[in-house]
Formats: structure tokens, C-alpha cells, sequence
């Protein structure tokens, strides 16, 4: 009781059919040697309703430039999506050595929590569409559990079957986008039918994960998860049993996306100072800590990921921009 009084407290000064598929390993020098293609990103917020859970709606085109393919390069966020495509398109994953390809032909799917990076490539002209959902804000499902969407995606009719007629409707409304332009205006009243059916346990989310993963935010990972017990008299065993239930990851994994999230965010606002000096500034405790986690999320160090087309866009900049300053209402 004590824990939770705490939290509240602390909450208010802060204002199945699982999808298979063929793997294919891509050598890095691959992702290297391609030129990232534009993409227009758009989204809009949910209702009041739904905002406890969703942070946006959006919508993903991939420009081609000739017979180039779409390239869009990810880093982790720490978010879930679920993701609605009318044309087949490929998710390629950093497991810590290669990329490996996963073809996702039309249909929904849900993404978990990345860890590593990530980006999509489309063979022709496509739009993905999509529904954010908040870091503490994963729908309850019987079929599939918090820990196993780590890195992972899946078939969401097979997770989240109380909304099967709306995402079929949807689908279908996908399948004739070519004749009928498609808008994030349309997506909006499907993405809320969906969004309410999934989250139907009175729209609540556990309120000690939320308040905990919000902690971890606002410091932007750089703190100490002992530091984080002590604030809430919380042990370490309770911790991590509240963030793998309900978030899927760890708190120190969280701290670990979140963290570099800031660096790349600070290299964007301040290109000016070295990279030493932002990795610092980020939480890292020295260069050898910053090219250490950096090289575990992506194929490449700081310096050659900076030199590299495949950097950090603009429109994950402004995500990562709005997150860490409450920008996706409620914050709490």
C-alpha cells in the first residue's frame, strides 16, 4: 500500500497463430552500402478516451527514387505498434550480428518492443499505417504474454481477436486504397474501434508500471534502477516482475533504449559538441560505455553511424522529441 501511495505521489509532481516466416540473414555491409529513401511520416492523436494508451495514429509512405527500394532506419523506443499494410513489405532486425528479413505480406501485426534497431523496405511504392501504443500500455492478451513481443512480431487476429471484424474491415479498405486514396482521416475511426475493442479491461493500465516507466522517461534512462527502488521502497525482485509482466522489458533495458534515444536526440540539437562530450551528457560513463551499448543496437559506432544515409530522420527525431517532453497527452 506504502509502494503505491508512493507512486501516486510521485505521479502527481510529474504532470494464435503466431506469424511464421522465412528468416534471411543480411550481412551488415548490406544495410551499409544502401541509400535511405525518403519517407513522409504523419500522425495524428487519438481520442481523450484513448489516450492513456495510444500515443498517436500514423502513416508511413515510402517514396522510391527509379527501381530503389524504400529504406527507413529505426532505432528502438521503447513503444509497441500495431501495424496495417495492404502491400507486402519486409522488416529487417538487428540481432546483434546481421539483419534478418521477415516478409509481411497484407495483413495486421503487432510489433513489440525493439531493442535493437530496425527498418522497412517496400519493393514498390507503399504506405504503412499504424497505431503507437504507449510503453506501459500493452493490451492484456491470452494468447501471447508481455516477454515474448521482445524483438518480435506477430499476427495480431491471433492476439487480439475481439477486434478481428474491424481489422478485416479495415483490410479490405486497405485492399482498394490504389482507386481511393487512403488518409490518416480514415484510418482514424478504424484505428479507434480497433484501439477500444483491444483495450477493453475498463482502459486501465497498471498504474505502478505506468508511473515507473514515466520515472525512466522523464530522466531519459540516465539513473540508477537502485536509486529508483529507494525512491518507491520498491525491492529489485518486485521490479522487475512488474515491468516483465506488464511492459515486457526490463527496467534496465528500458533505461538502455531510452538512453540512447537521448544521445541521438542531443547529436540532433547540438552538433556542435563531440561525441564524447554528448554521450555524457546522455548518462554514458565514458566513450568505451557509449560505443559499448551503441554497437549492441546498431551495426556501427557512433561516428560511422553518424557519416552514415541510414542516421536518424527527422520524424524520429520529432517522436522522440515529443515523448521526452509530454508532448503525447496524457502524460500521466
Amino acid at each position: 500500500m506504502s509502494v503505491l501511495l508512493s507512486l501516486r505521489h510521485h505521479l502527481l509532481h510529474l504532470q494464435f497463430d503466431r506469424f511464421s516466416c522465412q528468416s534471411v540473414v543480411f550481412p551488415l555491409p548490406t544495410l551499409i552500402l544502401t541509400i535511405m529513401e525518403p519517407l513522409i511520416f504523419k500522425e495524428i492523436p487519438p481520442s481523450a478516451a484513448l489516450s492513456r494508451h495510444i500515443e498517436c495514429y500514423w502513416q508511413a509512405t515510402f517514396q522510391l527514387c527509379q527501381s530503389q527500394e524504400a529504406l527507413c532506419s529505426l532505432p528502438p523506443q521503447g513503444t509497441f505498434d500495431l501495424v496495417f499494410n495492404s502491400k507486402t513489405v519486409s522488416l529487417y532486425q538487428y540481432d546483434g550480428h546481421h539483419y534478418r528479413q521477415q516478409k509481411l505480406k497484407p495483413g495486421c501485426w503487432l510489433l513489440g518492443q525493439q531493442t535493437r534497431s530496425y527498418y522497412w523496405q517496400a519493393a514498390s511504392q507503399a504506405n504503412l499505417y499504424g497505431i503507437r501504443i504507449k510503453p506501459f500500455a500493452l493490451f492484456s492478451s491470452k494468447a501471447i504474454a508481455a516477454p515474448e513481443l521482445k524483438n518480435a512480431v506477430v499476427n495480431l487476429k491471433a492476439v487480439g481477436r475481439e477486434a478481428n471484424e474491424d481489422i478485416e474491415r479495415l483490410l479490405i479498405v486497405l485492399s482498394d486504397s490504389q482507386s481511393q486514396p487512403f488518409t490518416l482521416d480514415h484510418l482514424h475511426p478504424f484505428a479507434e474501434r480497433i484501439s477500444l475493442k483491444l483495450f477493453n479491461d475498463s482502459l486501465q493500465t497498471p498504474l505502478p508500471s505506468r508511473i515507473l516507466s514515466n520515472v525512466i522517461m522523464l530522466q531519459r534512462g540516465n539513473l540508477r534502477l537502485t536509486e529508483l527502488c529507494a525512491q518507491f521502497d520498491i525491492g529489485k525482485v518486485t521490479l522487475r516482475h512488474k515491468f516483465l509482466t506488464d511492459i515486457g522489458l526490463l527496467p534496465k533495458e528500458l533505461c538502455k533504449v531510452w538512453r540512447l534515444n537521448n544521445f541521438l536526440l542531443l547529436k540532433q540539437h547540438q552538433p556542435q559538441l563531440s561525441l564524447t562530450e554528448l554521450g555524457l551528457q546522455a548518462g554514458y560513463y565514458d566513450q568505451a560505455h557509449l560505443i559499448r551499448e551503441f554497437k549492441a543496437t546498431f551495426p556501427l559506432t557512433p561516428a560511422r553511424y553518424f557519416k552514415h544515409p541510414a542516421r536518424l530522420s527527422a520524424s524520429t527525431a520529432g517522436q522522440i522529441h515529443r515523448r521526452f517532453n509530454r508532448q503525447y497527452a496524457p502524460f500521466s
